[in-house]
């Protein structure tokens, strides 16, 4: 079996204040290589960082997707920074499946099961589990904890845990997204293939900790904002876009 999670979030976590200079700075006059140059240049002291931050974090998050990610981030950026986040994180998430795996799974349990705190250690037992049961490389006991504690940093700089920067103990937060940066998630999943039906089902919406009635409520606020016309009829569920394109329905929403 190929390894699925990667060591990647050692190169770069959250990187908010990075993504943010990324999306203010893009200049459609340039190339997609010299806007990425830009930013490193800036953000990384070394060829081998500035490789790592261009083709390892950047590109796979905002520009590979298609060139609507970053209009949509310009809008959030500048209307909503707590949005902006929760559309930086969905896509931090979808690009690094394990910071995805973690969260939906042994995170949403914690929380689900009425944990309040969750440890390094913690992250690493799971991590130690996915290497043997051969969907990560045989990682050192260094790397393990290295992995774990950058799992554990990236969620507490997207507002999901709680904690002192580097503690190896977080608080579980009570993380909620905002109308914009659902928006902005719902729209990304659709383009992705999810249909109404799965779209409010999606495991996506345990990396927030919600509950399906949160989605379900958050779907009626994006009506209620005109995004989307919703309707139910008893367990089926219909969505029609009003928005034409990304940037449009989190202006929308924001």
């Amino acid at each position: 079996m190929a390894a699925v999670y990667t060591s990647n979030l050692q190169k770069g976590g959250a990187l908010l204040d990075t993504s943010a200079l990324l999306v203010s700075s893009w200049d459609e006059r340039r190339s997609t290589e010299e806007n990425l140059a830009a930013v490193v240049e800036v953000g990384a002291s070394s060829a081998v960082r500035r490789s790592d931050l261009s083709d390892r974090i950047l590109r796979p998050r905002f520009v590979e997707p298609g060139p609507h990610v970053v209009l949509a981030l310009k809008v959030l950026l500048d209307t909503d920074p707590r949005a902006f986040r929760d559309a930086c994180y969905f896509e931090a998430s979808r690009a690094e499946p394990l910071l995805a795996a973690f969260a939906e799974g042994p995170l949403f349990d914690r929380y689900r099961s009425g944990g309040s705190t969750i440890t390094v250690d913690d992250a690493v037992a799971w991590l130690v589990e996915i290497v043997r049961q051969g969907l990560a490389p045989a990682w050192s006991d260094a790397v393990q904890t290295r992995v774990g504690r950058a799992v554990l940093a990236t969620l507490r700089d997207f507002g999901i845990l709680e904690g002192a920067r580097g503690a190896a103990r977080k608080d579980i937060g009570h993380p909620y997204p905002t109308v914009a940066g659902f928006a902005y998630t719902c729209w990304r999943l659709h383009e992705l293939g999810a249909t109404a039906a799965t779209l409010e089902q999606s495991p996506v919406w345990r990396r927030w900790l919600l509950a399906r009635a949160d989605v379900a409520s958050l779907l009626g606020d994006l009506a209620q904002h005109r995004v989307i016309i919703l309707n139910r009829a008893g367990s089926v569920v219909r969505i029609e876009w009003q928005a034409a394109t990304l940037a449009e329905a989190v202006h929308g929403a924001a």
